[in-house]
C-alpha cells in the first residue's frame, strides 16, 4: 500500500516540478549573460556607482541579477522536489497518522485494499481509516477519533464574473487543534462520503448548524456527549 501511494504522490509531484524546472531554466538560459554583465558594472566604480545611480539606472541593472538568481533558486526546489518524492517523502503526513493510530501495516494494507473509491481525486473510505491522497501530502484520518463531520462549499469570486466553487468535507478530529479538510471534484461525491460516515460511524456528528459550532468551540465536552461518548466506537 505504501509503495503504491509513494509512487502515486511522486507522479502528482511532477507536473508541479516540471514547471518549476522550465521556468528555472529560462530565467538562469535568457538572463545569465545580462546578470554578468550587471555584476561587471556594478564591481567598476569607473562604470557605474550602484549608490549614486539614478532609480531606473539601479533597476535595470539589478532586475537581470534577481531574475538570474530568482531561476538557480527554482531549479533548486525542483531537484529537492526530485529527491524529496523519490524517497517517499510526500508520505511523511501519512505515516506518522497511521503510526498515531496505532494500526498494524497488514490491517492497514488490509483496509486500503477494501477501502471503497468515494471521489476521482484520490480519497477513500476505509473500516479503519479515511485515505486522502488528492494531493502530495496525503493523510490518513482514523474513524475513530472523528467527531464532527460536514460538508462546506466555498465560492471563490475571479475576474471573469464567474465564481469557483470547491466542494470539501470538513473533518474535527480528536486531538487535531485544526479542522481537516478534504476536496472533491464534484458535490455530490462530499454529500455522499458525509451519508456514509453518518450510516457507518454512529459516534460522529454528522451536520452542521452555527449552535453546533458554538458548543463545538466553547464546551467541546459537551459536544462529545451527543454522540461520540455515547457510543461504541465499531464501525457498522
Amino acid at each position: 500500500m505504501l509503495q503504491e501511494l509513494k509512487k502515486k504522490s511522486f507522479q502528482s509531484s511532477l507536473k508541479l516540478t516540471i514547471f518549476l524546472t522550465i521556468i528555472g531554466l529560462i530565467l538562469v538560459v535568457f538572463f545569465t549573460r545580462n546578470a554578468l554583465y550587471a555584476i561587471t558594472g556594478f564591481t567598476d566604480p569607473a562604470q557605474f556607482n550602484a549608490f549614486d545611480g539614478k532609480p531606473d539606472e539601479l533597476l535595470n541593472r539589478c532586475y537581470p541579477i534577481l531574475l538570474f538568481i530568482g531561476g538557480i533558486a527554482l531549479l533548486g526546489i525542483a531537484v529537492y522536489r526530485l529527491i524529496k518524492g523519490a524517497r517517499g517523502g510526500f508520505l511523511r503526513s501519512l505515516m506518522r497518522d497511521i503510526a498515531n493510530a496505532g494500526y498494524t501495516e497488514s490491517a492497514i494494507d488490509s483496509d486500503y485494499a477494501g477501502a471503497k473509491i468515494m471521489d476521482k481525486w484520490g480519497i477513500r473510505l476505509g473500516q479503519l481509516m479515511i485515505y486522502d491522497i488528492s494531493s502530495t501530502k496525503a493523510r490518513a484520518i482514523p474513524n475513530t477519533k472523528i467527531l464532527w463531520a460536514y460538508t462546506d462549499l466555498q465560492s471563490y469570486p475571479t475576474k471573469y464574473g464567474r465564481d469557483i466553487h470547491v466542494n470539501t468535507l470538513v473533518l474535527h478530529v480528536e486531538g487535531e487543534a485544526k479542522e481537516y479538510r478534504m476536496v472533491f471534484s464534484e458535490k455530490a461525491n462530499a454529500t455522499q462520503m458525509l451519508q456514509q460516515i453518518n450510516e457507518k460511524f454512529p459516534w460522529v456528528v454528522t451536520e452542521y448548524s452555527e449552535k453546533l459550532k458554538k458548543l463545538f468551540n466553547q464546551n467541546r465536552a459537551e459536544f462529545m456527549q451527543l454522540r461520540y461518548h455515547t457510543c461504541e466506537h465499531l464501525p457498522l
